[in-house]
């Protein structure tokens, strides 16, 4: 599998930094300069839905009117897409809030002063706040029904009960911040600041492989068929087997970013993949197999 540039989309003032798939041709961007942008796949222009004059580092779609959004603030903000506002903000975590991630009917934010909260998304209130560790943390994703994997920025990675708010394990992944987290049916994929890509086996938590990937940070990584596609702070774009077997790198010289990408979605429906960056643009990439 390769990709290959189709299209460079402009609009936001500064660094890019979320992206979040809306469906069919329809995906929203989050950046530095507190824009909430929905974009449409077949367009070059976006429409601004809301301003939190935060910088917005995180979000999650809660339905077709609502996204909620996390700013290097501490503040989650409640967005209507509908209504180009924002209907609520809360001062809950006291930095920023790295990631949100969406589960049936509760909201869940991980933030760099290391706490873990558990929002109600129909009231838009908060359920449990638990607080895993002084370091902070990065990143979260579900692992199976009610565990939660969460990245710390100590490198470790936490499981978590979130039925009962307890840390069932933890395990050394990288030697720093952990930012970025897959898993499929036999294993688990970590991405972090020191570069590396680690392979794990899901019932054990045993190592299984790993690959120095990048030069430096390695920001996100989604799945895109059987392959793994990586983004990191040296500005390129990485087509992974599921060995870690490298088939494409794209840097500025192929299409690329010009700055560090920090978010990829895969709009399956369109064979198209979306890229973000800190030069300000969202690259379209069309999928060749």
């Amino acid at each position: 599998m390769k990709i290959l540039l189709k299209n460079t989309l402009t609009g936001h003032n500064a660094s890019i930094y979320k992206l979040l798939n809306a469906g069919e041709s329809t995906f929203y961007s989050l950046g530095g300069d507190g824009y909430l942008v929905s974009w449409n796949t077949y367009s070059d222009d976006g429409v601004l839905l809301a301003n939190a004059d935060d910088k917005l580092f995180s979000g999650a779609i809660i339905s077709k009117d609502i996204v909620v959004a996390g700013g290097f603030s501490g503040q989650l903000y409640w967005l209507d897409i509908n209504k180009k506002e924002i209907i609520k903000r809360v001062s809950l975590h006291k930095k920023a809030i790295m990631d949100c991630i969406v589960d049936r009917d509760r909201l869940y934010t991980v933030a760099q002063d290391g706490a873990l909260v558990i929002w109600d998304i129909t009231t838009m209130s908060s359920l449990a706040t638990f607080s895993i560790t002084p370091f902070g943390l990065r990143t979260a994703h579900f692992l199976d029904l009610n565990l939660l994997l969460i990245g710390g920025m100590d490198g470790y990675m936490y499981l978590v009960d979130t039925l009962q708010i307890n840390i069932v394990n933890r395990w050394k992944a990288h030697e720093t911040s952990i930012f970025s987290i897959l898993s499929d049916d036999e294993n688990i994929y970590t991405s972090g600041r020191d570069a590396m890509i680690r392979k794990w086996k899901k019932l054990d938590q045993s190592l299984q492989l790993e690959v120095a990937a990048h030069w430096f940070t390695v920001n996100t990584m989604i799945f895109v068929d059987q392959h793994i596609i990586s983004a990191s702070r040296d500005k390129k774009i990485r087509i992974w087997d599921e060995n870690l077997n490298l088939e494409q790198s794209i840097d500025v010289q192929t299409g690329g970013h010009v700055n560090s990408v920090n978010s990829i979605i895969n709009k399956r429906e369109e064979g198209i993949i979306a890229t973000c960056s800190d030069d300000r643009t969202i690259k379209l990439w069309s999928i060749l197999h």
